[in-house]
């Protein structure tokens, strides 16, 4: 590469500032010529050791003119680096010669060969062209967001894309690729291979040393000065007085006009002896002025950041990444902030090379648990666990928030007050807003873009399986990162209420018949169990030996011996022999109608199918469930806090019931209202972890149904008081 014109700054562009000014520039050339101690202290980004807070602590060590090789072994450490794969790496110039300054390091196993040796290589010189490539376009754009305001042929672009109505196309405006140069060192001045990317600076602002001495009417005494005047120095006002006074001799007309020409004379040397001090006094506080709104841009441009919201429940981490648990986190953080910084200079305009990517994903950790167990995406909720505290570790802006036990509520407030806080920020240039359900979250949108529209622009959705219409009717940008989330929707087992499903077995059948049920309720169990033609219907499964009592003062629980199919559980049960009709004094029918399993445990009924969407809209609706499932809350009127107004329809009613009964009754199992409307065991389902503490459920100590209330019996019985 030959030798690069100087850089030139902003300010010497439009001609308000003396060239080289700048009080610490660096120059390359010096920096390495200059004498080193014989034992240099080392930074930490050219000898490979970091300081115990930073994120990377590589084992390399690179000094003096290898200094270039820690960037090419370690990436994913330094901030300077701009862009990483698998061919190159792209970072700034430390030592940058001019306004946009950036380098390609090769990956290869040649990027310590001389580049005319180096690139004798076909496949090594075609991938280093795309990578080139690549940093051209991202010089283009800073050059652009830079200097554009500057350009003459940059301006028909501006004002369309500033326009109250902007055309989709916008003019090209200025070709910023022609302002580029790229190459080489005939003599490279560091061993690692490199190819230099920079914008061409070819404005200068030096006066030649052969246009000195320069003649009094040349246009570069006034650069900056304005026009230049003659001084009045002292000689020139004695030789006028002396002038004056040879005057005055003519007659007293003359000599009082020259008096007063003196006078005006002299009044104007002083006045403009006061201007000039003035103009400099003005010239110093213009420049004060200016550096502080230089320095304020520059911070804003260094504190400016792309924010990513996600619903951690809604768009699910692939299986790989989960089920490596911690490892899994951290491959898993480190692939989104790629695909979201790929997503950001690709189509944000105006993006400062300096931009942060911010994440927060906000989640109710133990239904995200729940559901990957339910659907088996891991085998343990512990993987889960150890994936969060992961994908915290390595990106110190990344957080995965667990918001508890208030559960998705929590998470949609959360999502919302962030959205509405961060789109007025002035540092955050875009949002990246992860949901799919377009119940939820389109109305929430639609508020905001009414209160202002020009958020538009600047929010993007982000999805992983398919947008759902309502979000789609919003006409916002979407992206689907498939690298990083599920595209296909999380396929969890539906489970049959058992009780319900032995309402058509013949009645000696069901009263002898005693299925092997699990605890947990139909809605949120995890349990693999798919019913297919071929599987026997799980009331006659298993069907235990009859038990009868000695005394006939006990009463009898019937039940039946195994079976294997329909037809050989009808022959059973009409096998059975009932007892004699003497002997049967009547059916002891339960006193409170409440069904009961051996132990006298309440057996609450069949709830409806477990909907996600459908329970926390009834959540946030804040119903109450004694009013509109009893009829009697026990509030005076107008002291509940719970809308009474609000109309359900039947569907909505059984929802209701749903979610009334995962809350425990204050009386137990042994709870004897019939109109009771709390939960009598726990709905949740059974943790799949060996050997785990506390109560048996996923909810583990946490829990808020006691002990007796898991692995409950939930078979009906009834008793034959035998005479």
């Amino acid at each position: 590469m030959g030798a690069p014109q100087e850089a030139i700054t902003e300010d010497e562009i439009v001609g308000m500032e003396l060239p080289d000014t700048k009080p610490n520039s660096k120059n390359a050339f010096t920096e390495l010529m200059s004498k080193k101690p014989i034992n240099p202290q080392m930074s930490p980004e050219k000898s490979g050791k970091h300081s115990s807070s930073d994120k990377a602590k590589p084992k390399w060590s690179f000094d003096g003119r290898d200094g270039l090789g820690v960037y090419t072994v370690d990436p994913d450490a330094y901030d300077r680096v701009l862009f990483n794969n698998e061919h190159a790496v792209i970072i700034k110039d430390m030592f940058p010669k001019s306004s946009v300054h950036l380098l390609v390091l090769p990956k290869s196993d040649r990027n310590l060969l001389h580049p005319f040796k180096a690139f004798e290589d076909p496949q090594l010189l075609a991938d280093i062209k795309v990578e080139v490539e690549r940093a051209k376009q991202m010089v283009a754009s800073e050059l652009r967001r830079k200097y554009g305001q500057f350009s003459k042929s940059e301006q028909a672009r501006i004002q369309a894309r500033d326009a109250d109505d902007p055309p989709e196309v916008l003019p090209e405006g200025r070709d910023w690729m022609k302002e580029i140069i790229t190459g080489v060192h005939a003599v490279p001045s560091m061993n690692h291979l490199h190819v230099h990317v920079m914008s061409r600076d070819m404005t200068s602002f030096l006066v030649p040393l052969e246009k000195f001495p320069l003649a009094n009417d040349d246009p570069v005494r006034r650069i900056g000065h304005g026009p230049c005047s003659p001084e009045l120095d002292g000689a020139t006002i004695k030789k006028l007085a002396e002038d004056h006074e040879n005057i005055k001799g003519f007659d007293a007309s003359k000599a009082t006009f020259y008096d007063n020409v003196m006078q005006h004379l002299l009044h104007l040397t002083d006045a403009l002896a006061l201007e000039r001090a003035q103009r400099a006094r003005l010239d110093q506080q213009f420049a004060s002025l200016r550096l502080h709104v230089r320095h304020n841009s520059s911070s804003t441009e260094q504190s400016s950041y792309v924010l990513a919201l996600i619903d951690g429940n809604e768009l699910i981490f692939h299986t790989s990444f989960l089920g490596q648990g911690d490892q899994g986190g951290r491959h898993a953080a480190k692939v989104l902030f790629q695909t979201i910084n790929e997503y950001a200079f690709s189509t944000i305009d105006s993006l400062s090379i300096h931009n942060k990517v911010i994440v927060r994903v906000y989640v109710d950790l133990e239904e995200l648990c729940s559901l990957c167990l339910r659907a088996g995406l891991v085998d343990h909720s512990s993987q889960v666990r150890l994936f969060v505290r992961g994908f915290c570790q390595d990106k110190n802006l990344f957080d995965l928030i667990d918001v508890g036990m208030k559960g998705r509520e929590v998470v949609i407030d959360k999502m919302e007050d962030n959205l509405h806080m961060n789109i007025v920020d002035t540092h955050c240039k875009h949002i990246l807003f992860g949901c799919e359900d377009g119940e939820i979250y389109a109305p929430m949108l639609k508020r905001l873009l009414a209160e202002n529209v020009e958020t538009r622009s600047r929010i993007t959705l982000l999805h992983g399986t398919r947008l759902d219409n309502r979000l789609v009717s919003l006409q916002l940008a979407a992206t689907q990162m498939s690298r990083v989330f599920r595209d296909t929707r999380v396929d969890t087992p539906k489970m049959v209420d058992p009780v319900q499903e032995l309402s058509f077995i013949p009645t000696l059948l069901r009263e002898s018949v005693s299925p092997p049920l699990s605890s947990s309720s139909p809605a949120t169990s995890h349990s693999s169990f798919r019913a297919t033609t071929t599987v026997v219907h799980p009331a006659v499964r298993e069907l235990h030996s009859r038990q009868v009592s000695a005394s006939s003062n006990q009463s009898v629980e019937m039940s039946a011996t195994p079976v294997t199919s329909w037809a050989m559980a009808a022959k059973k049960g009409a096998a059975v022999k009932a007892p004699p009709q003497s002997s049967i004094k009547e059916r002891e029918p339960s006193a409170d109608g409440i069904r009961r399993n051996r132990k006298g445990q309440r057996i609450d009924p069949p709830t409806p199918e477990f909907k996600k969407d459908e329970v926390n809209r009834l959540k946030k609706l804040k119903l109450c469930n004694a009013h509109h499932l009893r009829h009697n809350c026990p509030y005076p009127d107008g002291k509940c806090e719970h809308d009474h107004l609000y109309k359900c329809n039947a569907k909505e009613l059984e929802t209701l019931k749903l979610v009334a009964r995962m809350s425990a009754c204050i009386h137990g199992s042994e709870c004897s209202d019939a109109g009771c409307i709390y939960g009598h065991r726990c709905p949740f389902p059974e943790s799949r972890e060996s050997g785990s503490k506390g109560k048996p459920c996923i909810n583990g100590e946490n829990c808020r149904f006691p002990p007796e209330m898991h692995n409950m019996d939930i078979t009906a019985v009834r008793r034959l008081k035998i005479t």
